[in-house]
Formats: C-alpha cells, structure tokens, sequence
C-alpha cells in the first residue's frame, strides 16, 4: 500500500498574512494562510478561476532598514473551492496559488508574522 502522507518538495509554512491587493487593486478580509517557495493558500472573499495569473501584493520586510514595502509577486491559480462561510459572512474561497520562480523573499515575509513550519 501506498503512503497516504503528503509530500512537498518545498516546507510549508502556516501563517495569517494580509493580502492587500489583487492585481493591483485593493481588496480586504483576504489572507495568504499557507506558503511555500513554490506556492501558496490565499483564503478571502476574491473569487478567481483557475489558469488565472494574479498579482498579489504583499508587505515585505526589507533587511536594510527593516521597514516594509507592498511587493507584487506573480502567481497562477492551481485550484479554488468554496470555504465554510455562516450566513452573515461573504461569501468566501481558499485558492491555491503557483509561483512561476521560487519565492525568494518568503523569509521577510515570514519575519512579520507568527507562523510555524508543518
């Protein structure tokens, strides 16, 4: 029998991180909740399909200074569902996201936020 565990080439790291636009406009209640170098979980109230390329901006630590700058990084979507919403809620997704290079500035990013490696 075959190993039902799963298997990344990449560690993925659990986080809360706002997502502040989507492709280049404002958008809110929007979170990256699972990151890699590879890819990324967006869960928000933005809906996408799949084989979109996005442009996500993202605050990111810089090491000089340590202050932040809104980045936009490019992803393609890999899939996207429906989230367990109650009635008073939007309307909400989980998406999965591609990058197109590995993500270079993912410990910046994790800098800013508790987050824990699964």
């Amino acid at each position: 029998m075959g190993s039902t565990s799963e298997r990344r080439r990449e560690t993925r790291h659990s986080c809360v991180l706002d997502v502040k636009r989507i492709n280049g406009r404002p958008v809110s209640e929007t979170y990256l909740v699972d990151l890699t170098r590879n890819g990324a979980q967006i869960a928000g109230n933005f809906l996408v399909v799949i084989g979109d390329e996005i442009s996500l901006g993202l605050p990111i630590m810089h090491a000089t200074g340590g202050g932040t700058e809104l980045e936009e990084v490019t992803a393609r979507v890999i899939w996207v569902q429906k989230a367990h919403a109650s009635p008073e809620e939007l309307m909400r997704y989980r998406f999965g996201v591609s990058f197109p290079y590995p993500f270079k500035d993912i410990d910046n990013l994790l800098k800013m936020f508790r987050w824990r490696e699964n």
